[in-house]
């Protein structure tokens, strides 16, 4: 895929490689700590789509999931 898709197949978040396809609730729950139940609650303080794909989210998302998961 060309860059101009904005579709990224590995996303980094905490320390942890999530694949691009996952959904985001359920890439978020691969990562130590965060159950799936605290995923839905990420995605819903920070108004994201948890049934939208990890590869889809902007370095600005990524960033703010970061920032929640490091306080």
């Amino acid at each position: 895929m060309s860059k101009e898709s904005g579709f990224r197949y590995i996303v980094r978040i905490g320390g942890i490689d999530i694949p691009g396809t996952e959904k985001v609730a359920y890439g978020l729950a691969k990562i130590k700590g965060i159950g799936v139940n605290t995923a839905y609650a990420i995605c819903r303080v920070l108004n994201i789509d948890p049934e939208s794909r990890i590869g889809l989210l902007s370095e600005e998302d990524v960033e703010r999931i970061e920032d929640v998961l490091s306080n």
